[in-house]
């Protein structure tokens, strides 16, 4: 069978949007779920050997499927390293003796959890799941919200504010350089003041959703 010049050019232009849709699912599905989560800039130490840390999840009596969802480990300074699945609700990484924030990919917005920090000291985490707090009225999510401030001075000696378009929220430090805040999804700016309120440190944008949930100063 032999096909004219107008046909033989349909039939290629056919199969170039074929080609062209297939590579767009390609890179659909090869996206991470894993994205930066902080603005914070710094240097993510390489200098000492490889440290095993494991990361648990606990579905709190929740009817999740863990095998469904994924850890993300970050650098202190936001940078994604890696991403791996979990299996029978824990999951294993080797990297190099440093801090990192480890976090989970895959959820739904009616589920929440608190982000958790590993250091050499702490190499066991657990990240608890939790139903989230839902308001009927605006259609909005409460999070836990955590925060790290890294510095050098004394985290009492600080005044970390996290302020929406209405008011400002003080965040409180019970443990150590780790605050955690109630908050619903939203843009927020999240603030450092000296402890006197003269002088600003640290100031910054910062939008909270079901996957965005910790935020890093470093002062």
């Amino acid at each position: 069978m032999k096909f004219n010049d107008k046909e033989i050019y349909s039939m290629r232009k056919i199969a170039n949007l074929f080609l062209i849709l297939l590579l767009a699912i390609v890179a659909t599905f090869s996206i991470t779920a894993c994205v930066p989560n902080t603005n914070s800039n710094g240097n993510n130490g390489d200098t000492s050997a490889n440290v095993t840390y494991e990361i648990t999840v606990d579905a709190n009596n929740l009817a999740v499927d863990t095998s469904r969802l994924s850890v993300c480990i970050y650098s202190m300074d936001g940078e994604m390293l890696s991403e791996k699945k979990l299996s029978r609700g824990k999951v294993f990484f080797e990297q190099k003796g440093d801090s990192y924030i480890a976090t989970l990919s895959g959820l739904s917005e009616e589920i929440s959890y608190s982000s958790v920090l590993l250091t050499e000291n702490t190499k066991k985490a657990t990240i608890t799941l939790e139903k989230a707090k839902y308001n009927d009225f605006t259609q909005i999510f409460n999070f836990t919200f955590t925060v790290i401030v890294i510095t050098d001075t004394p985290v009492a000696d600080l005044d970390v504010q996290i302020c929406d378009d209405k008011l400002c929220r003080p965040v409180s430090f019970e443990n150590g350089n780790i605050a955690d805040i109630e908050l619903n999804t939203g843009i927020y700016d999240v603030k450092v003041y000296s402890n006197e309120g003269t002088e600003e440190l640290y100031n910054t944008k910062y939008t909270v959703t079901s996957d965005n949930r910790f935020c890093i100063i470093k002062l």
